[in-house]
Order: structure tokens, then C-alpha cells, then sequence
């Protein structure tokens, strides 16, 4: 039996440039990074990087739990900043040589435009999404295409 969805807003797939910024002030470090997935009022991002950067990036996101972020959103790349809030975070080797960061953040703080902004771009892949959806229903294309 399938368990039943608990999210407040649908995950969309869709993977756009994030810069997300890291500690406070003078401490802080800027790294750039793509989204996993978006909804209305969250974000998983993924990050790459060396050893060891993530580990500062590691004990950095385990102490702070509000990051900055700012995504592009396409096709303009205009952007929109945001504060959130880290819900969890997943660390792990994709080679010897390199890391990845993997966090969710509900978005908390955005200026009224950005959120204008963002809600347009999440209401117009949901759109896009949608009548895929309802062409492979109908047998108008194939899955993956």
C-alpha cells in the first residue's frame, strides 16, 4: 500500500542554479550549488565540492540552521533571494576527491516581489508538469520524452 503524501505543497523535479551563503558575516563562504527539487515554501539544493570544504560546510550547517539563498530562475535567470530554514541535510563521498551537500530548506523570509516572483515560476512548471501528465494519460507522448 502506497503511504500517503504528508506535504503541505507538491515537489517538482526541476533543477536551477542556487548560490547559497554559509555562516555569518565575515566568516561566511558563498557556494554555488542546484536545486533537487522546489515547492511553494521549500527547496532541496545539492552542492559539490572537495573534502575538505564540506567538512567546514558540514560543521557550518550543523551549528546554523538559516542560510541565504539565492536561486536563478529561468529563463531570464532572474533571481530571488530568501532566507530558510535547514530541515535536513545529507553528506556523502562521490569520489575521493569530492563531496556532496544535499539540504532542505523551508523558505522563510523573501521580499514581497521575490515571492511574487517565485510562486509564478512554481504555479508555471506545475502547469508545464500537469499537462505532461495528462498527455502520457492520454497516450499523446512517451514517459521520459
Amino acid at each position: 500500500m502506497a503511504m500517503a503524501e504528508r506535504r503541505k505543497h507538491p515537489r517538482y523535479d526541476v533543477t536551477v542554479p542556487v548560490h547559497v551563503t554559509v555562516g555569518k558575516r565575515k566568516q561566511s563562504q558563498v557556494l554555488r550549488g542546484a536545486t533537487r527539487n522546489i515547492s511553494r515554501e521549500g527547496v532541496a539544493i545539492e552542492i559539490h565540492e572537495d573534502q575538505d570544504t564540506m567538512e567546514a560546510i558540514h560543521y557550518l550547517v550543523s551549528l546554523i540552521k538559516t542560510l541565504k539563498l539565492v536561486v536563478e530562475l529561468p529563463p531570464s535567470s532572474e533571481t530571488v533571494s530568501a532566507r530558510g530554514t535547514v530541515q535536513w541535510w545529507d553528506i556523502g563521498l562521490i569520489s575521493d576527491a569530492e563531496c556532496y551537500l544535499r539540504v532542505g530548506i523551508h523558505l522563510g523570509q523573501m521580499s514581497a516581489d521575490d515571492r511574487t516572483r517565485w510562486r509564478q515560476f512554481i504555479n508555471s512548471i506545475g502547469s508545464v508538469q500537469k499537462e505532461s501528465q495528462r498527455l502520457e494519460t492520454r497516450g499523446h507522448i512517451q514517459p521520459g520524452n
